[in-house]
């Protein structure tokens, strides 16, 4: 039984309700000794459901299509079973045209399918990958034509994806690591912008809701706000004579 699993401690209740799937998996899995499996979860995500497994004579097995894949699906099964099985499909998109990560992301929400149902999209200049649950992958072969007004051609591949994450990058100087500072000049937004994004749960450091704008940042951390995008705070440079930070700033792309 898995009825002591408390979720009370997340804030965010997308999460919550995703991470309550995760523990009627475990219960079904308990129940049936059958391999069960997720949707995708991001790190903070996958973090906490692994952390659910390991109270229970489960194992599991990672699988985010790619080495070093972002969002992934956990396959769970009794701890004396192998897995050996994948559940991921990868598609790649061919274009003449340049599009985003969100044109990409948002044809594909516009088809009537879950976010939880994907994985990773990597975008280059003609082409890019998408990882997928198989449900998503088959029908986008035979239905994605267009995005954002270019005709695409989509492919289910079989190889190994070797992916080269791309980022721009820039060096900026901060008066503070607070998270709304950090928004304000990242983003080129007003400061109280900045901090009613973070009030209005707008705003997440590492996968995970920061509600507080005086939240203090460290270096690596991922911030995401919702319509303006991500970004690394990659690298502390120095100090300036004035006590301000000069630091490295990645977006991915």
């Amino acid at each position: 039984m898995v009825e002591e699993i408390s979720l009370d401690f997340i804030k965010d209740l997308e999460i919550k309700n995703k991470l309550k799937r995760v523990v009627d998996k475990i219960q079904i899995c308990l129940k049936s000794h059958e391999p069960v499996s997720t949707d995708f979860l991001d790190p903070y995500e996958r973090q906490i459901a692994i952390s659910f497994i390991k109270k229970y004579p489960l194992s599991y097995k990672i699988d985010g299509g790619c080495f070093d894949a972002e969002r992934s699906i956990l396959i769970i099964f009794p701890d004396y079973l192998e897995y050996e099985g994948n559940l991921t499909y990868k598609i790649r998109i061919d274009y003449k045209g340049n599009l985003k990560h969100k044109d990409i992301l948002g044809a594909i929400l516009s088809q009537g399918f879950s976010r939880n149902k994907l994985g990773d999209i990597y975008v280059y200049n003609d082409y890019s990958y998408v990882i997928a649950a198989k449900e998503i992958a088959n029908y986008l072969v035979y239905n994605l034509q267009k995005v954002a007004n270019i005709s695409v051609r989509v492919s289910l591949i079989d190889d190994v994806l070797k992916i080269d994450k791309q980022f721009t990058d820039f060096n900026i100087i901060l008066s503070s690591k607070r998270l709304d500072n950090f928004i304000s000049q990242v983003f080129k937004i007003r400061r109280n912008l900045a901090k009613e994004l973070v009030e209005k749960n707008m705003v997440k450091v590492n996968f995970q809701l920061v509600d507080k704008s005086s939240f203090f940042l460290n270096e690596g951390d991922l911030i995401s706000v919702r319509r303006y995008g991500r970004a690394y705070l990659n690298q502390i440079l120095k100090e300036t004579k004035k006590g301000n930070l000069l630091v490295n700033i990645k977006i991915p792309q």
